[in-house]
């Protein structure tokens, strides 16, 4: 998001000092830790169980846990997701705004940027 203020809010970019950014990292610090815990608490019947593979653990993907998956689907998926991408298109349309990008070549550039950040994120979020 930082990069997005600077770019396309060059008059806020005063505003974004190191004490500004340390909250925001850990607020995201913050939101994967509540994300990460909820499981090890036992509230309702969430939990963590291993994968098939047995090296490593996932939440319980069970039905009884619609509403820890549903909240974490939205609040660790969703969300961000939708965060960067309003982020990348609203840089991406300042940027052929200042460079004067043909139309065509905007479109080409419009799909290209999208389609590699969404597979940057899934890989992301996979690993």
């Amino acid at each position: 998001m930082t990069r997005y203020v600077i770019v396309c809010h060059p008059q806020l970019k005063q505003r974004l000092t190191s004490g500004v950014c340390n909250v925001i990292g850990a607020s995201c610090l913050l939101h994967g830790l509540v994300w990460a815990v909820v499981p090890l608490t036992g509230v309702g019947s969430t939990g963590y169980v291993y994968e098939p593979s047995g090296l490593s653990c996932t939440p319980d993907w069970e039905p009884d846990n619609v509403g820890y998956i549903s909240g974490l689907f939205v609040a660790a998926f969703v969300l961000p997701v939708i965060l960067s991408t309003f982020s990348f298109v609203c840089i991406q349309r300042q940027v052929c705004c200042v460079l004067q990008i043909t139309p065509l070549i905007k479109c080409i550039y419009d799909i290209n940027v999208i389609f590699c950040f969404y597979i940057h994120h899934v890989y992301q979020t996979a690993n």
